[in-house]
């Protein structure tokens, strides 16, 4: 995670304990991104009266946007939770380290590499598509001019770029459109990449750590003393409370966003389909909403898949405190592992607003109802 971290420092998204925290970058980031992509598309929807397939990709692209400046707000606005939840989940893993069990210090040590790995892999896939993105326009125009020898109608990356002035007549203007549009849209990567990576690695790192709990839980039945029992129960309460804290911090910080996020998800991937199902002609078009949906469905799927692990792995404690053979031991024993047990049957979850638990099935509900809402706008379109 030192990685995601140094990457967090640069962007001014995260501070040392003796630095200053600072709102510069974050709000230039937000500054450009709402006056290069936001701004120009409400505009652009509002001035213009385009077809019902390019504003409906231009909502979308909007809405892709302004879910990163949610992004970035969220993580400036709840840093110090984010801090907390790091501080926390990097103790607990510290004081593993010192555990007796070597193969436990190896898979820890495992951990924080393969999440480095996992980041660079991460933001190689989003540059990708970013790319991709990027240059299907550009391409797609001078393939057809070279083909037939005649320039077609210019269009931008994005649909509404065209707000300050008309480019579509000359190919320089519209060149400098493309070179600034894909500018910002890199920086929205470089930007969102690490932000992502740092929530979701301390989802992970919290449903390892539970994990590890679990293999302590289960060593109990190898000890025979009272005293190491009392001990290895002490060390089971004492790293489960710094899980548990770690992931408060996380739902203060993440259950805003996470709402505003599933409830993008449905519109986006309705609005997505239905520019699917009735644009057959545009290519361009086509392969954008294709790029959309899947950087739409792999984010949410993401955190859904992670909530999903860690509601899991907090299970499993529990359920490895139950398999403890209690009847072996004293009274006052039962009575604290009952406590133990107790309290690790709290649900540990990652919540949208406190309305519902993030996990796979929630992601199936999310996609039922944008199924849903798709069906009815596409029998309202066919009707009129």
């Amino acid at each position: 995670m030192q990685l995601i971290i140094k990457f967090l420092q640069i962007m001014g998204f995260w501070v040392q304990p003796y630095q200053k925290r600072s709102l510069v970058k974050p709000l230039l980031y937000i500054s450009l991104f709402m006056v290069s992509m936001v701004l120009p598309g409400i505009i652009f929807i509002v001035r213009q009266p385009p077809s019902f397939t390019i504003a409906v990709r231009t909502v979308v692209e909007t809405i892709s946007i302004v879910n990163i400046i949610i992004l970035v707000l969220s993580t400036v606005t709840h840093q110090q939770w984010l801090e907390e939840a790091y501080i926390d989940l990097r103790f607990g893993f510290q004081a593993r380290l010192r555990d007796s069990d070597f193969e436990l210090r190896e898979k820890i040590a495992e951990l924080g590499s393969s999440v480095d790995r996992y980041f660079k892999i991460y933001i190689k896939f989003q540059l990708g598509v970013v790319l991709t993105y990027i240059s299907s326009n550009p391409i797609f125009t001078l393939t057809q001019y070279l083909r037939t020898g005649e320039l077609p109608p210019l269009h931008a990356i994005l649909e509404a770029d065209f707000y300050l002035f008309d480019f579509t007549g000359n190919v320089w203007l519209w060149l400098l459109v493309i070179a600034f549009s894909a500018v910002a849209l890199i920086i929205v990567v470089i930007v969102m990449v690490p932000i992502n990576s740092l929530n979701w690695s301390l989802i992970k790192h919290a449903a390892d750590l539970f994990k590890l709990v679990s293999r302590k839980a289960a060593s109990l039945n190898e000890l025979t003393d009272e005293k190491s029992r009392v001990e290895g129960l002490i060390d089971i309460v004492e790293l489960h409370e710094v899980i548990y804290r770690s992931v408060r911090s996380l739902e203060k910080a993440l259950n805003i966003y996470m709402l505003t996020q599933f409830g993008s998800f449905v519109i986006m991937v309705c609005l997505t389909l239905i520019t699917l199902i009735l644009v057959n002609d545009d290519r361009d078009l086509l392969l954008k909403m294709i790029l959309t949906l899947s950087f739409i469905l792999s984010h949410i799927l993401m955190y859904s898949m992670l909530g999903t692990a860690l509601m899991s792995a907090s299970a499993s404690v529990s359920d490895a405190i139950y398999d403890v053979p209690w009847y072996q031991w004293s009274v006052s024993g039962q009575k604290n592992l009952l406590f133990v047990l107790r309290r690790s049957q709290r649900i540990t979850a990652l919540t949208t607003g406190k309305f519902f638990y993030i996990n796979r099935a929630t992601f199936g509900m999310a996609l039922r109802t944008a199924g849903s809402y798709f069906t009815v706008l596409m029998q309202m379109y066919g009707a009129q």
